[in-house]
Protein backbone atom coordinates (compact mmCIF):
# COMPACT_ATOMS: atom_id res chain seq x y z
CA UNK A 1 0.00 0.00 0.00
CA UNK A 2 0.73 3.80 -1.08
CA UNK A 3 0.71 5.81 2.39
CA UNK A 4 2.87 8.67 4.25
CA UNK A 5 5.37 6.19 5.20
CA UNK A 6 8.07 4.49 3.21
CA UNK A 7 6.93 0.96 2.17
CA UNK A 8 10.38 -1.00 2.75
CA UNK A 9 9.79 0.46 6.47
CA UNK A 10 8.50 -1.71 8.76
CA UNK A 11 6.29 -0.27 11.87
CA UNK A 12 7.46 0.50 14.94
CA UNK A 13 5.35 0.53 18.49
CA UNK A 14 5.26 4.39 17.89
CA UNK A 15 4.25 4.52 14.57
CA UNK A 16 1.58 1.80 14.37
CA UNK A 17 -0.59 4.33 16.50
CA UNK A 18 -0.18 7.17 14.79
CA UNK A 19 -2.80 7.46 11.58
CA UNK A 20 -2.02 7.09 7.85
CA UNK A 21 -3.88 7.74 5.18
CA UNK A 22 -2.77 5.56 2.25
CA UNK A 23 -3.88 4.17 -1.47
CA UNK A 24 -4.07 0.13 -1.53
CA UNK A 25 -2.20 -0.61 -4.83
CA UNK A 26 -4.41 -3.51 -5.97
CA UNK A 27 -8.17 -1.88 -5.49
CA UNK A 28 -6.99 1.81 -5.23
CA UNK A 29 -9.02 2.34 -2.51
CA UNK A 30 -8.08 5.27 0.13
CA UNK A 31 -7.56 3.68 3.28
CA UNK A 32 -7.40 6.38 6.52
CA UNK A 33 -6.31 5.82 10.02
CA UNK A 34 -4.05 3.07 11.85
CA UNK A 35 -1.25 0.73 10.42
CA UNK A 36 -3.61 -2.02 12.06
CA UNK A 37 -6.06 -0.61 9.51
CA UNK A 38 -4.17 -0.99 6.48
CA UNK A 39 -3.32 -4.91 7.40
CA UNK A 40 -6.89 -5.46 7.94
CA UNK A 41 -7.59 -3.94 4.76
CA UNK A 42 -4.43 -6.15 3.09
CA UNK A 43 -6.68 -9.55 4.50
CA UNK A 44 -9.75 -8.48 2.93
CA UNK A 45 -8.47 -6.86 -0.13
CA UNK A 46 -10.68 -8.79 -2.64
CA UNK A 47 -8.16 -7.69 -5.65
CA UNK A 48 -4.77 -8.81 -3.64
CA UNK A 49 -6.46 -12.08 -2.18
CA UNK A 50 -7.53 -14.47 -4.81
CA UNK A 51 -10.24 -16.51 -2.05
CA UNK A 52 -11.42 -13.04 -1.07
CA UNK A 53 -12.06 -12.07 -4.60
CA UNK A 54 -14.10 -15.62 -4.66
CA UNK A 55 -16.29 -14.64 -1.40
CA UNK A 56 -16.86 -11.38 -2.60
CA UNK A 57 -18.30 -12.51 -5.71
CA UNK A 58 -20.38 -15.37 -4.45
CA UNK A 59 -21.51 -12.61 -1.55
CA UNK A 60 -22.59 -10.21 -4.57
CA UNK A 61 -24.55 -13.08 -6.60
CA UNK A 62 -26.05 -14.47 -3.63
CA UNK A 63 -27.34 -10.62 -2.50
CA UNK A 64 -28.72 -10.50 -5.83
CA UNK A 65 -26.06 -7.57 -6.97
CA UNK A 66 -25.23 -9.64 -10.35
CA UNK A 67 -25.89 -12.92 -12.08
CA UNK A 68 -24.02 -14.80 -14.59
CA UNK A 69 -23.85 -13.14 -17.84
CA UNK A 70 -25.97 -14.60 -20.77
CA UNK A 71 -22.79 -15.68 -22.59
CA UNK A 72 -21.57 -17.45 -19.50
CA UNK A 73 -22.53 -21.48 -19.55
CA UNK A 74 -25.10 -22.66 -16.62
CA UNK A 75 -23.66 -24.83 -14.37
CA UNK A 76 -26.02 -27.62 -15.74
CA UNK A 77 -24.24 -28.23 -18.44
CA UNK A 78 -21.47 -29.11 -16.84
CA UNK A 79 -23.30 -32.32 -14.68
CA UNK A 80 -23.91 -35.64 -16.11
CA UNK A 81 -27.20 -35.27 -17.21
CA UNK A 82 -26.79 -38.81 -18.82
CA UNK A 83 -25.53 -41.88 -17.89
CA UNK A 84 -22.72 -43.23 -20.05
CA UNK A 85 -23.23 -46.41 -21.99
CA UNK A 86 -21.78 -50.17 -21.21
CA UNK A 87 -19.54 -49.22 -24.75
CA UNK A 88 -18.63 -45.45 -23.29
CA UNK A 89 -17.57 -46.73 -20.12
CA UNK A 90 -15.16 -49.44 -21.65
CA UNK A 91 -13.98 -46.94 -24.07
CA UNK A 92 -13.11 -44.42 -21.14
CA UNK A 93 -11.78 -47.77 -18.86
CA UNK A 94 -9.53 -48.53 -21.87
CA UNK A 95 -8.23 -45.21 -21.90
CA UNK A 96 -7.68 -45.07 -18.46
CA UNK A 97 -5.67 -48.36 -18.41
CA UNK A 98 -3.36 -46.91 -20.94
CA UNK A 99 -2.75 -43.29 -19.46
CA UNK A 100 -1.72 -45.47 -16.24
CA UNK A 101 0.61 -47.70 -18.98
CA UNK A 102 2.34 -44.60 -20.38
CA UNK A 103 2.37 -42.82 -17.29
CA UNK A 104 3.92 -45.74 -15.20
CA UNK A 105 1.55 -45.58 -12.26
CA UNK A 106 0.77 -48.80 -10.85
CA UNK A 107 -2.46 -50.69 -10.96
CA UNK A 108 -2.81 -50.63 -7.63
CA UNK A 109 -3.44 -46.93 -8.02
CA UNK A 110 -7.14 -47.00 -9.12
CA UNK A 111 -8.44 -48.34 -5.35
CA UNK A 112 -6.70 -44.41 -4.21
CA UNK A 113 -10.36 -43.45 -2.06
CA UNK A 114 -8.97 -39.77 -3.47
CA UNK A 115 -8.40 -40.95 -7.21
CA UNK A 116 -11.78 -42.49 -6.98
CA UNK A 117 -13.35 -39.38 -5.53
CA UNK A 118 -11.60 -37.27 -8.60
CA UNK A 119 -13.12 -39.51 -10.83
CA UNK A 120 -16.67 -39.64 -9.45
CA UNK A 121 -16.61 -35.74 -9.44
CA UNK A 122 -15.46 -35.38 -13.20
CA UNK A 123 -18.32 -37.99 -14.33
CA UNK A 124 -20.55 -39.26 -11.77
CA UNK A 125 -21.78 -42.24 -14.16
CA UNK A 126 -18.12 -43.62 -15.20
CA UNK A 127 -17.39 -46.50 -13.54
CA UNK A 128 -13.58 -47.01 -13.26
CA UNK A 129 -12.44 -50.50 -13.48
CA UNK A 130 -11.10 -52.77 -10.28
CA UNK A 131 -7.14 -53.73 -10.40
CA UNK A 132 -8.57 -56.99 -10.81
CA UNK A 133 -10.48 -56.04 -14.19
CA UNK A 134 -7.22 -54.00 -15.40
CA UNK A 135 -4.99 -56.78 -15.07
CA UNK A 136 -7.37 -59.33 -16.70
CA UNK A 137 -10.04 -58.26 -19.34
CA UNK A 138 -8.74 -54.76 -20.11
CA UNK A 139 -5.17 -55.27 -20.23
CA UNK A 140 -5.60 -58.60 -22.22
CA UNK A 141 -7.60 -56.78 -24.84
CA UNK A 142 -5.53 -53.61 -25.07
CA UNK A 143 -2.28 -56.46 -25.79
CA UNK A 144 -4.02 -58.04 -28.30
CA UNK A 145 -5.22 -54.82 -30.37
CA UNK A 146 -1.37 -54.05 -30.05
CA UNK A 147 -0.37 -57.33 -31.16
CA UNK A 148 -2.45 -56.57 -34.21
CA UNK A 149 -1.13 -53.21 -34.89
CA UNK A 150 2.62 -54.07 -34.41
CA UNK A 151 2.11 -56.99 -37.00
CA UNK A 152 -0.25 -54.39 -39.03
CA UNK A 153 2.94 -52.19 -39.00
CA UNK A 154 5.74 -54.85 -39.44
CA UNK A 155 3.82 -56.04 -42.86
CA UNK A 156 4.10 -52.78 -44.14
CA UNK A 157 7.26 -52.26 -43.49
CA UNK A 158 8.36 -55.91 -45.37
CA UNK A 159 6.05 -53.97 -47.76
CA UNK A 160 8.47 -50.91 -48.16
CA UNK A 161 11.18 -52.78 -48.59
CA UNK A 162 10.78 -55.15 -51.76
CA UNK A 163 9.37 -51.63 -53.22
Amino acid sequence: MRGTRSENSTPNAASTKRAHNGVCNFCKHVVAGKVEDFRKHAATCSESNPDAKLAARIQQIRAGGGSASSSQMSIASYTDKHNLSASQNKVMQRLLLLALIMGGVPFAFVANLQFQHFLHCLRPSFVPPGQTMLRGALLDGLHGKILVQHAAWLADEKLAKHL
